[in-house]
């Protein structure tokens, strides 16, 4: 019922300017509830795969921008915030406002997000922070919906009496009616290859006040005495983090459904084009190269969702319970991500290349197929995961912890006794990959 419901809002919708319009009335509808994403992350995992197998029709920046407003948006301030965080999300939900979840710094780039040179500086005689951006490179960049929300979660470092309390989370509004605070300048990153249905903003904070309550203060406060309470020994950036695992997920599940949606789209076609043969009996799809590219992909693309869906059901149990996975999951997401959105890449790639002039007419959707490389750069640059898993199993063989693999264990070998070089960091983490996957598809039962 609510996959036929969703499908037919999104029917609605088309590609073009109206796209934040769209997703307000989206909002407001309350089809999809911002609390679904711990009540029934099924429902989140499955909405993000209908939008992302529609966006050749709406757009693939309407996925984008689905998936800051409910997954790094209200995610967050769920996870972070407390009860007056929640009822103002509800306010959100009622009035159909646009968020954006400012992370990503100029002078980090895409490949870091942890590196964070903004600072919500707590004036004790105002009982307000003082939100800074200190120098260009300190901007919030590539702000998915940032030239049209009226609120944000912003990740600044906090610093009280001159003390930093490391990365935290700041639910604020940035605009009341349209209009932006003091405080506050937006940029345009300007016309994009894709996705120019979505808006992506520079933007710098100058002295930009908010009260204290703007603070997701689950994890941390400032008591009346000026003093910093830390609720337990948690690292509030992890618990940011868990809105990346989920968000890792939903891309490498787009990727999959866009990458369906292309294929199906030209097996259609080549089913229907007749080539040339004394009776024009031949169709393009039985020509031997463009069966074997259906075919192979099909194959390779059941792999991938069903190690994805593992990955989902793993992680929903986390979702219930507003608990970080654990290093296992954390990683079998990292690979999930990696393997479907390489994967993608290179399938469309060879459709591509071999259906011929029908790639470049407009309704192909192959004009779209840059999607695929935001994917890549989406929630965790695709080479600092490498990097990670690679790193993580160094260390297991470091400790004498070694593989079943003995390929893996070679190549552990040379890079902890100073023989590596990125290369072999990059073969080491996709020898993890096709193991891990091996592994848990042989296991699994679905």
């Amino acid at each position: 019922m609510f996959t036929k419901f969703f499908k037919s809002k999104l029917n609605n919708y088309s590609n073009d300017e109206n796209s934040s319009q769209q997703m307000r009335e989206l909002i407001k509808s309350k089809i999809l509830l911002f609390t679904d994403l711990y009540s029934n992350p099924e429902k989140f995992f499955l909405a993000h795969r209908i939008v992302a197998s529609s966006s050749l029709d709406i757009g693939t920046g309407f996925w984008v921008r689905f998936t800051v407003q409910y997954n790094l948006f209200s995610g967050t301030i769920l996870v972070l915030g407390t009860q007056h965080h929640i009822e103002e999300l509800h306010d959100v939900q009622e009035r159909g406002l646009l968020g954006c979840f400012c992370l990503t710094e100029t002078f980090a780039g895409v490949h870091s997000g942890l590196v964070i040179n903004l600072s919500a500086k707590w004036d004790n005689d105002t009982k307000q922070f003082v939100i800074n951006s200190p120098t260009m490179e300190s901007a919030k960049n590539w702000i998915s919906q940032g030239l049209v929300a009226d609120k944000a979660v912003i990740i600044a470092t906090l610093v009280v009496n001159n003390k930093q309390y490391g990365v935290q989370g700041f639910f604020v509004t940035l605009r009341e009616n349209g209009t932006l605070l003091p405080g506050i300048s937006v940029w345009d990153m300007g016309k994009k290859t894709v996705g120019n249905d979505l808006d992506n903003a520079t933007i710098m904070f100058k002295d930009f006040r908010v009260p204290k309550t703007a603070l997701l203060n689950k994890y941390i406060d400032i008591m009346d005495d000026d003093n910093v309470y830390m609720k337990g020994n948690i690292n509030s950036f992890n618990i940011v983090g868990q809105q990346l695992f989920s968000g890792r997920l939903c891309v490498a599940q787009a990727a999959l459904e866009f990458r369906n949606r292309l294929f199906e789209n030209t097996r259609k076609y080549a089913e229907s084009k007749s080539c040339w043969t004394k009776d024009g009996s031949q169709k393009l799809i039985t020509i031997p190269h463009i069966h074997e590219i259906f075919k192979n992909n099909q194959i390779n693309y059941e792999v991938c969702d069903k190690f994805a869906k593992i990955c989902e059901i793993k992680l929903c149990q986390y979702l219930r319970s507003k608990q970080l996975p654990n290093n296992e999951l954390i990683n079998d997401i990292a690979i999930a991500k990696i393997k479907c959105v390489d994967d993608s890449i290179k399938h469309v790639h060879a459709l591509q290349n071999e259906i011929g002039s029908y790639a470049i007419m407009h309704e192909s959707g192959f004009g779209h197929r840059d999607f695929l490389t935001c994917c890549k750069f989406a929630e965790g640059d695709t080479r600092i995961l490498l990097q990670k898993i690679a790193r993580e199993q160094i260390k297991k063989y470091n400790k004498n912890a070694l593989s079943t693999n003995k390929k893996i264990n070679e190549l552990c070998f040379k890079i902890s006794n100073n023989q590596s070089n990125t290369m072999l960091i990059y073969d080491l983490a996709y020898q993890i990959i096709d193991d891990k996957m091996r592994n848990i598809l042989y296991r699994s039962k679905l």
